[in-house]
């Protein structure tokens, strides 16, 4: 599998985590479990498994998605809500957040969403405008 930012190599240094019962989880430091691992060891069945929101943090990226790494309205606005804990979770203020794992043909990630700073989340769309203003 490839993964947006980083390869499999990277399973190790990546903070994955899953969201059970509107919390996030995240896997022990350090862990090569895959999350599908991580939630069958969670008492999570596989048929819960398709449906639930998993993700990453690596080096300044989140990654949200679901089922087949992809994403819908309600992801989006389950995700969202857990931004401050993640923020405080992986020690970092500022990061960019995508949602799916849908990539273009150079294999440049093409779902980013928009910047998390500082406990305010503005969007792609709204970032444009800013700039246009600029």
């Amino acid at each position: 599998m490839e993964y947006i930012f980083g390869d499999e190599r990277n399973t190790k240094t990546r903070k994955a985590f899953l969201i059970v019962n509107n919390k996030i989880v995240f896997k022990p430091p350090g862990s090569s479990m895959s999350n599908y691992d991580f939630a069958m060891l969670l008492g999570i069945t596989s048929k819960e498994f398709s449906n639930l929101i998993r993700g990453y943090y690596l080096d300044g990226h989140v990654v949200f998605y679901k089922g087949n790494y992809m994403y819908d309205d309600e992801l989006i606005k389950e995700a969202l809500t857990h931004l401050d804990y993640i923020s405080r979770t992986v020690n970092d203020d500022e990061f960019d957040i995508y949602f799916g794992v849908l990539k273009d043909e150079d294999k440049r990630p093409i779902c980013l969403y928009g910047k998390y700073k500082d406990g305010i989340v503005t969007t792609v769309e709204e970032q444009n405008k800013e700039a246009m203003h600029d």
